[in-house]
Formats: structure tokens, C-alpha cells, sequence
């Protein structure tokens, strides 16, 4: 198995409507299927405030700069109003 430094991690907290969404993309620190050090999961907070853990969407990515242009991609389609889980 190999390690990897985990060397990103950006969350954006996002409203669509009236509910809120959190976009995290982090490095993943091992290495997954295919290749991917990097994914990119976006989350709702509960009525209590809570971020759900149980992901509506997710991107892997290869490398650093993959995933901060994913991020940044989805960070404009989610703040469009775009459910990208949909």
C-alpha cells in the first residue's frame, strides 16, 4: 500500500434554496482505484445544524491540480443552484 502526504483540503459551505450543502475536496492519502490520491464529496447539514456524513455526490481526481479545478468547478455549478447529485 502507498502513503501520501495529504497536502489538500478546502471545504466551502454552499446554500441552494434554503438548505445548506458542504463541498470538501481533500487528498485522500492512499491511493484508491485507478489511480485517484484526490476526491471531491459534497455533503448537507441536518436540521440540527450537523453536517450528514452520508454523500450525495463524489469525484476522485488523479492529482492536486485536477482536484483544486474540480473543486473550483463545482464550487461555481453548486453556487448556480445546480444539484450536481441530481
Amino acid at each position: 500500500m502507498i502513503f501520501r502526504k495529504r497536502d489538500l483540503d478546502r471545504k466551502h459551505n454552499v446554500f441552494i434554496g434554503n438548505k445548506k450543502y458542504l463541498l470538501s475536496t481533500v487528498a485522500l492519502g492512499v491511493e484508491h482505484y485507478g489511480g485517484m490520491w484526490y476526491e471531491s464529496m459534497v455533503f448537507a447539514y441536518d436540521k440540527n445544524g450537523e453536517v450528514n456524513m452520508r454523500e450525495l455526490y463524489c469525484e476522485r481526481y488523479k492529482t492536486r491540480e485536477e482536484a483544486k479545478d474540480g473543486h473550483r468547478e463545482l464550487l461555481f455549478r453548486l453556487e448556480a443552484g445546480e444539484k450536481v447529485w441530481e
